[in-house]
């Protein structure tokens, strides 16, 4: 390799260094954006249960071509509340419409080999289903989320 060739490797890798740098600190910077328009919203609310980076795997009614993101996930008294990321979208799955919570290890044909939480409601006098791998905390939102539906009268 010629000392020309490495050189303008050399700038390649560095712009390109550069461009993924910038990239990680705008996303970051959009992570943080959602986190506060979240504490904002429920802001005179108590939250029972909150993951700041769930992953979620889609809603079921919308079908198998949709994609995959990540967001800030909450449960309080009355729903459970998903801000994704990237596209900024809201679902909003009032508790009294949870029809049953499950631990499947995929959803949508997509999996990471971990169980995953997966909520299976009513919308608009449909069924519908959407889940979020929440990594360790699966058991626990499980129990909180079925905690929840009875303190509604779900159950």
């Amino acid at each position: 390799m010629s000392e020309q060739e490495r050189l303008m490797l050399v700038v390649i890798l560095s712009l390109s260094a550069v461009n993924i740098v910038g990239f990680l600190f705008w996303l970051r910077k959009v992570f943080r954006q959602r986190r506060e328009e979240v504490e904002k919203r429920f802001l005179h609310q108590k939250i029972m249960r909150q993951h700041h980076f769930a992953h979620f795997y889609g809603l079921e009614s919308v079908g198998f071509f949709q994609m995959r993101g990540n967001g800030v996930l909450v449960m309080t008294a009355d729903e459970l509340y998903f801000l994704l990321a990237l596209p900024r979208r809201e679902f909003r799955i009032p508790l009294e419409t949870i029809t049953s919570v499950s631990n499947p290890w995929s959803h949508l044909g997509k999996s990471n080999f971990c169980k995953l939480l997966r909520v299976d409601f009513s919308n608009g006098g449909k069924k519908d289903a959407i889940a979020w791998m929440v990594g360790r905390d699966v058991d626990a939102w499980t129990r909180a989320v079925e905690e929840a539906r009875k303190a509604v009268g779900r159950v």
